[in-house]
């Protein structure tokens, strides 16, 4: 339900699902492993903020729309560390945008609460 109400980071099991074996050779992927093993959530630190009166799914824009990740967050995937900052800004013009292409609501009600 806390997916519901704002954006969540995920869970372990969602980035042991391509980190189980090994991908590269970065100590960073490996502490996935770890706390995959250790049965702990990955301390996040978190990138992005969403404000309070926002409505945001990641089941309905992933699960449901098929919305690629890089999408709006950039190309994770080819890091091997962290990062210190989004590599994509996050704006409401882009929101638009995407739900324009898409043919998603773009009715206030649908995004802010």
């Amino acid at each position: 339900m806390a997916d519901r109400i704002r954006a969540t980071l995920p869970g372990v099991e969602v980035c042991i699902g391509c980190h189980e074996e090994a991908v590269t050779d970065s100590p960073e992927e490996e502490k996935i492993r770890g706390y995959d093993g250790g049965g702990e959530e990955i301390p996040w630190q978190r990138l992005y903020r969403v404000p309070r009166h926002v409505f945001f799914s990641h089941r309905r824009h992933v699960h449901v729309a098929r919305v690629e990740c890089t999408t709006c967050h950039g190309d994770m995937g080819s890091l091997t560390r962290p990062p210190p900052r989004p590599l994509k800004k996050i704006a409401m013009k882009a929101c638009l945008a995407c739900h324009r292409d898409r043919g998603a609501p773009i009715d206030c009600v649908s995004c802010h609460r």
